[in-house]
C-alpha cells in the first residue's frame, strides 16, 4: 500500500525464454497479470514479452535489460543499471516509485555444490564443477561455496544496484526490487533448515540477499512469512504441466528446490507491506518425481494456462 492510498500489487514472473515454450505465450502472460492484479510485474528472461503484453493490457512497458517491466502505473523515466538491471520510475497516483527488475547470472550456480552437482562454475574450481553433472560426493565447505558464488559477479550486482537506489532515496522515492537471482536467499539456509532439502547440514548466507538487507531492504516474503522451514517459498523448479520432467530439472537426484525469485522493499513510513503469496503451480520437481507441496505456503495457482509449444519428449 502506498500512502495509505494506492495500492501496488508486486509480481516477479520468469518467463522462461520470454514466455516461448508455450503456445500464445503472451495472452497466457497477461491473463496470469489480470488474474493476479498485479500493478508492476518483473519479467526475467524478456524476449519480446513485456511490448505484446502490454498491448494486450493496455499498460506502459520498458524493455532493458534481460529483464522487462510491465506497469499498471505510468512510467514517466527508465534506465539500465548496469548489465543485470532494468529500472522504471512510475507515479503511483501522485507519489513516485522506483522499480528496480533484476535477472542475475544463471551459472556459477553454486547452491548446486551441497547437493553434489556441478554449477557451471567457470575457473580454477575442482574437476566437475563447470558442469552440470553429478559430483563425486556434495561439497560442504562453506568457504569453498562462498569464494565460488561471489565469483558469480551476483554480489557484486546487488553492489552496483545499491548505488543507484541511495540515489533515489535521496531523491525521496519509494524503492522496490525484484526477480530471478539464480541465488538463494541468506534468510534461507539456516540452521533449522541445514537437513532438510538437501542442504547436507551446510549453513549459508548468500552474499547477494546478504548485501541488500545489510543495505536496510527487506525481503518481502520473509517479512510476512519468517520461518524458512514452514515457508520455505519455493520457486524453483517449477512443475509445468505438459512439459517432461527432464525439461524442468538440472539435478535429477537431488532435491534442488529454493527460494530464488524475490521482491524487496526499502522501509518507507509512505509503505506498508500487507501480503506476499507465491503464485505457481502447487507441485514441484524433487528427484526426478512430480510432488505436491506440504509446506504451510499459501500457492496462488492461476488459472490460466499454456500447452507446449512443441510436442513434449
Amino acid at each position: 500500500m502506498v500512502d495509505g492510498v494506492s495500492g501496488l500489487n508486486v509480481l516477479t514472473f520468469n518467463l522462461w525464454h520470454g514466455g516461448s515454450q508455450i503456445r500464445d505465450g503472451a495472452q497466457a502472460i497477461a491473463d496470469i497479470i489480470r488474474e493476479t492484479d498485479a500493478d508492476v510485474t518483473f519479467m526475467p528472461e524478456v524476449g519480446r514479452a513485456p511490448a505484446k503484453v502490454g498491448r494486450l493490457l493496455g499498460y506502459d512497458h520498458f524493455i532493458g535489460t534481460d529483464v522487462g517491466i510491465v506497469s499498471r502505473y505510468p512510467i514517466i523515466s527508465t534506465a539500465e543499471v548496469g548489465p543485470w538491471w532494468s529500472k522504471a520510475v512510475i507515479n503511483v497516483n501522485g507519489t513516485e516509485v522506483a522499480v528496480y527488475g533484476g535477472h542475475l547470472e544463471y551459472r556459477w550456480y553454486t547452491t548446486y555444490l551441497p547437493r553434489g552437482y556441478g554449477g557451471k562454475i567457470k575457473g580454477d574450481w575442482p574437476d566437475g564443477w563447470g558442469g552440470w553433472d553429478r559430483l563425486d560426493a556434495p561439497v560442504t565447505d562453506v568457504g569453498q561455496v562462498l569464494a565460488a558464488n561471489e565469483a558469480s559477479g551476483r554480489p557484486a550486482a546487488a553492489e552496483e544496484v545499491l548505488a543507484d537506489i541511495d540515489v533515489e532515496r535521496t531523491a525521496g522515492r519509494i524503492v522496490i526490487l525484484g526477480g530471478d537471482f539464480n541465488e538463494p536467499s541468506a534468510e534461507d539456509w539456516t540452521a533449522e533448515a541445514a537437513d532438510l532439502f538437501d542442504h547436507n547440514g551446510v549453513i549459508i548466507r548468500w552474499q547477494t540477499t546478504q548485501r541488500l538487507l545489510d543495505a536496510g531492504l527487506v525481503d518481502t516474503y520473509r517479512q510476512v512469512h519468517p520461518d524458512p522451514v514452514a515457508n520455505p517459498g519455493f520457486t524453483w523448479p517449477s512443475d509445468n504441466e505438459g512439459f517432461a520432467i527432464d525439461k524442468l530439472t538440472w539435478a535429477p537426484e537431488a532435491d534442488e528446490r529454493d527460494r530464488i525469485d524475490y521482491i524487496f522493499a526499502l522501509p518507507d513510513e509512505r509503505l506498508t507491506i500487507d501480503s506476499s503469496t507465491v503464485v505457481g503451480p502447487q507441485s514441484s520437481i524433487v528427484r526426478s518425481e512430480r510432488v505436491e507441496d506440504d509446506s504451510s505456503d499459501e500457492i496462488l495457482t492461476p488459472r490460466a494456462r499454456g500447452r507446449p509449444t512443441t510436442r513434449p519428449s
